[in-house]
């Protein structure tokens, strides 16, 4: 098989917007990763790259629609993160945390290391004291990586339902394929949050939920292509796509596996973004009868192809034939 340009393998579908929520929830809780910002590029991602540095959102939803004090637990994948980024001076990454906005907070216990950027607005007569441990000793988790954020401030600050509160800092120290696999974990019985201005006293083991993943993505399959197919069908591959919602996507990342002349090309796709009903899917190859000869689109797929949005944590195999 000829593989002439083939490209990026994350492809991304329409999100499904959703409604605004009130200020005024029904339960007090803690979200984190909704949207991972990549300051290393500048990106908003959803998979994650070795040696990268990361923030990662922290939303706080309060009945009262404020707080005076919280604090945050978690515990992390030490296979693929590392809590904290390195302090430099200048700093490289330093434009794209300014995208953020808030004040950066080094870790209380080692200077070298930015661990949280706060994000939440004060008015000027206010005094807000915030601080990051990233090796927090959780006293649930023992054995785990683990990062806590505290926040106190003189007066009630309100919490935004349209923007993060906070951004816990991590660095990417590995690579992990599994899809969908969850790196950041809410240590609820370690959380804690108050507004003694709306006469809400300490409320302990507050319900937190993690949407940091490696690999994110709402479907997944895989395409495979084997020399020896093509060599029956006296057939040269020059380029793969695929046509979703009308959009046309060329493939470029591939696995190859076996040796000459039998290999094997599995291409990996990830559909990224929201959705609960399974998504049309159609695959087409550039095909010539000669390695060098003229190409046309011939679609290689079952009429019938969908993928089911299910945040899976491996790729669906998508059945493929070159006549």
């Amino acid at each position: 098989m000829k593989l002439a340009k083939f490209v990026g393998a994350a492809i991304a579908f329409s999100a499904i917007a959703l409604s605004a929520v009130s200020v005024f929830a029904a339960e007090d809780s803690f979200t984190i990763g909704s949207k991972i910002f990549d300051i290393t590029d500048g990106k908003y991602v959803s998979n994650l790259e070795e040696g990268h540095e990361i923030a990662v959102p922290v939303d706080i939803t309060s009945t009262t629609g404020s707080v005076t004090s919280f604090k945050l637990a978690v515990k992390y994948d030490a296979s693929v993160l590392s809590g904290g980024i390195a302090v430099q001076s200048p700093l490289p990454s330093d434009a794209n945390i300014k995208k953020l906005i808030g004040t950066r907070i080094k870790d209380q216990n080692d200077s070298s290391k930015w661990g949280a950027i706060k994000n939440m607005v004060l008015d000027d007569t206010q005094v807000g004291i915030g601080n990051v441990n990233t090796t927090y000793t959780s006293t649930t988790e023992v054995s785990a990586k683990c990062v806590a954020m505290n926040f106190t401030n003189s007066e009630a600050v309100p919490v935004d339902a349209s923007a993060p509160e906070a951004y816990l800092l991590f660095t990417v120290v590995g690579k992990d394929t599994e899809l969908n696999k969850t790196v950041i974990t809410v240590l609820d019985a370690e959380c804690s949050l108050a507004d003694v201005d709306n006469e809400k006293s300490i409320v302990k083991n507050i319900p937190g939920t993690s949407n940091a993943k490696a690999n994110a993505c709402a479907g997944a399959f895989k395409i495979t292509l084997k020399d020896a197919d093509l060599a029956t069908a006296k057939k040269f591959v020059q380029g793969l796509y695929v046509v979703i919602g009308g959009e046309k996507t060329y493939l470029y990342d591939y696995e190859k596996s076996g040796s000459d002349p039998n290999f094997v090309y599995e291409f990996p796709v990830r559909l990224v973004g929201t959705g609960s009903e399974p998504i049309a899917v159609d695959i087409y190859a550039e095909i010539s009868d000669t390695e060098t000869g003229d190409t046309k689109p011939i679609k290689i797929s079952n009429d019938d192809f969908k993928v089911t949005l299910n945040s899976p944590s491996d790729y669906a195999s998508a059945a493929v034939s070159i006549g």
